[in-house]
């Protein structure tokens, strides 16, 4: 198993009643892994940032890795020790 840390923003924040969460997810996880967990941690999030199918996430929201780069692809592994951020695109003016 390894650990990974994900800091919170938006919806996620509010709904988590937290800025940040530690997850275990397996060595071979992908980032629909880490999806289903944080659906399973947090049941909340279901329909509001995590699709009700809790493979994806709903729009805006986007896993950026360790405030580097966007995660574009959810087959992708995370890496143990870069964190997350669930992230969300804020528009309008």
């Amino acid at each position: 198993m390894k650990k990974l840390q994900v800091e919170l923003f938006g919806s996620a924040r509010r709904l988590a009643q937290m800025k940040e969460t530690q997850i275990e997810v397996g060595e071979a996880a992908t980032f629909r892994d880490v999806i289903v967990t944080l659906a399973k941690r947090f049941p909340a999030f279901v329909g509001h940032v995590i699709s009700p199918e809790a493979d994806s996430l709903i729009e805006p929201y986007f896993f950026n890795v360790d405030a580097r780069r966007v995660v574009r692809d959810l087959n992708e592994i995370p890496e143990e020790g870069k964190p997350l951020l669930l992230l969300f695109v804020d528009a309008g003016g």
